[in-house]
């Protein structure tokens, strides 16, 4: 005579896993604008080597090509933002157009890189954090 033995195991925390997801992913990509953030402004402060000049009474070293632009009147460093538009959508940005002309560059000027390289900065840790919710 023989008997099935059955066993079963239940998991019962499938939904409180998934309604702390949203928070969680939330989180990530905040603390990944604010890292970004810091970036792009490190980048902006450090040492250029362009060209110098003197504008109202203070001397300035502007960016060279490829280089990050320098700060000179703090017209883009002060625009820049970040906000989440949902729990899985942030964005990063300026409403500054000059911003969008030094990133890619215009008719009368070199790119100047600002955006992209402080995202590729951070993506490594950011895909990361984002696989150790998994």
């Amino acid at each position: 005579m023989s008997k099935d033995v059955q066993l079963r195991m239940v998991y019962n925390n499938v939904p409180k896993i998934t309604a702390a997801m949203p928070g969680k992913v939330r989180a990530v990509i905040e603390k990944t604008l604010k890292n970004i953030d810091e970036t792009v402004k490190e980048s902006m402060r450090e040492e250029k080597s362009g060209a110098t000049y003197v504008r109202g009474g203070k001397v300035h070293i502007a960016s060279a090509p490829g280089e990050p632009p320098a700060i000179d009147t703090g017209v883009l460093v002060n625009s820049l933002f970040y906000r989440m538009e949902n729990n899985y959508l942030g964005i990063y940005g300026t409403n500054e157009l000059h911003g969008l002309v030094l990133e890619f560059g215009g008719r009368k000027v070199a790119p100047r890189p600002w955006l992209k390289p402080a995202l590729d900065a951070n993506r490594d840790s950011f895909e990361r954090a984002m696989e150790g919710l998994l």
